[in-house]
């Protein structure tokens, strides 16, 4: 099972670093592999959280959008709160896996 999750994680990434998980033990591959999930279960959840400050600040950029509209003096406002999720999407959508790092690493 190891052996398969491995395989399927590093396709493509060249035999050295198949080399190296090869080189632990059937107890030492399954709790990296353990430990590689939980890793991941926290990075799926810090992923989902990022999204939702994205949204928030969407939420606002939409608000502020249709106030400038209405009153050039929310047009400052808005324009920094569009910069902010341009960058916020950016940055958020930048950070590597667990299994990417591992990767990076090896």
């Amino acid at each position: 099972m190891a052996q398969e999750f491995w395989d399927e994680k590093s396709q493509g990434q060249g035999m050295k670093k198949l080399n190296i998980f090869l080189q632990l033990n059937e107890k030492e591959q399954l709790k990296l592999l353990s430990l590689l999930e939980e890793a991941d279960k926290h990075y799926e959840q810090y992923k989902k959280s990022l999204e939702k400050i994205v949204e928030f600040f969407k939420d606002l950029e939409l608000k502020y959008s249709y106030l400038s509209e209405e009153n050039p003096e929310y047009e400052g406002t808005y324009d920094e709160i569009s910069k902010l999720v341009e960058n916020l999407e950016s940055l958020a959508y930048k950070i590597s896996s667990p299994y990417e790092i591992l990767n990076k690493a090896i």
